[in-house]
């Protein structure tokens, strides 16, 4: 059980005496066991207080508490179940499956689009997530060593007992077949820490190769994507290209811890003088260079699944063919339940479209 757990219950007000907290946890770890990363988000989506994309999922994620507890409430329990998806998200975030993990990471962080959107009960798990995804990029990439095998030496003790051998005075099956046996069993301690190295010498390659990208693509100013200086696609659009075009470079979830300073890098060729403090989606979206752009930005991918979480690809797509923000923006808003005019840093929106971009990668 999480240290934490029945100070969640505190915060959303449930008394935690009131509840068998050792029957709710062992809900939590029954229903995350064996938890897909579709129904992960959904998740995801009770924490923040949005409709699930599974329409049997409220049933499905309450009978697992119920299986434990049969005085588990089935309805008119919202505030504990805002508790028990928190807890549950908590869990998954220290699963072994890191993919699982990760994509529930940048699902909350995403869904909290920058801290525009309403927090929910539980504010503290958006700050776990973040915490999740800056340890897991640093653990990848700072802690790798080239890989070495060590020669694999073997006696002829560790083959056969010389005392038996001299004892029988000849070369009997009883003495072979334990010889044959070890022999058979040699080359797997080989090929094991072979496999292994070359896993970690895959990942270091993938690393490198993905940080000579990303440092090629800052040295060139030059969109990849629209085949221009990111000073000619010009603020506000350049936040949208320069996340989609990070995210495209990134091989290895969930991207380097540097992420945001090689936006705000790429952004100061725009913005030298830094007198863009704000944007907004409206304005970005609006820019005439990327007209044709976002309409290929967002046929790249299969947004349905994900339209609700991420809410700078959900504008793309609504206004890609639209006229004016008129025509988008409101149904946008009601959707997204964020206003498509409220100002945010040109650095943090690149931010929100390379974490959308990546969670639409961990989701394939």
């Amino acid at each position: 059980m999480h240290e934490n757990f029945a100070d969640w219950y505190r915060v959303a007000s449930v008394d935690p005496q009131q509840v068998p907290l050792d029957l709710r946890w062992k809900g939590v770890e029954d229903f995350a066991e064996d938890v897909e990363k579709s129904t992960s988000l959904d998740v995801v989506r009770l924490l923040f207080g949005k409709p699930t994309k599974s329409s049997d999922f409220d049933s499905t994620f309450r009978s697992a508490f119920k299986k434990v507890d049969d005085s588990f409430a089935m309805r008119a329990n919202e505030l504990e179940m805002e508790v028990l998806a928190g807890a549950t998200i908590v869990h998954l975030l220290g699963s072994k499956n890191r993919g699982l993990a990760d994509a529930v990471a940048l699902a909350i962080v995403c869904a909290d689009f920058q801290g525009l959107r309403e927090k929910p009960t539980l504010g503290e798990i958006i700050e776990l997530a973040q915490k999740h995804l800056h340890e897991r990029s640093d653990g990848l990439r700072s802690q790798l060593t080239t890989p070495s095998i060590k020669p694999l030496t073997v006696k002829s003790s560790d083959l056969v007992d010389n005392n038996t051998a001299q004892s029988t005075g000849a070369l009997t099956w009883s003495v072979i077949q334990p010889v044959i046996e070890k022999l058979g069993k040699l080359p797997d301690k080989l090929v094991t820490p072979i496999n292994k190295a070359l896993e970690k010498l895959s990942l270091q390659m993938l690393l490198q190769q993905e940080e000579s990208n990303m440092l090629w693509w800052l040295f060139s100013e030059h969109s990849r994507d629209i085949k221009t200086s990111m000073l000619q696609v010009g603020h506000p659009a350049a936040s949208l290209v320069a996340g989609k075009e990070l995210a495209d470079l990134t091989l290895v979830l969930p991207g380097p811890v540097a992420a945001e300073a090689f936006l705000d890098r790429m952004l100061q060729v725009v913005a030298k003088n830094r007198k863009h403090k704000e944007t907004t989606i409206q304005e970005a979206l609006a820019a005439r260079p990327i007209k044709e752009w976002k309409k290929q930005a967002i046929e790249e991918v299969n947004l349905d699944a994900l339209d609700d979480l991420c809410t700078v690809h959900f504008a793309m797509r609504q206004s890609a063919d639209a006229m004016s923000n008129n025509e988008w923006a409101p149904a946008f808003e009601k959707r997204a339940g964020v206003q498509s005019d409220a100002g945010l840093s040109p650095v943090l929106l690149a931010m929100q479209v390379y974490r959308e971009r990546l969670l639409i990668k961990a989701m394939e």
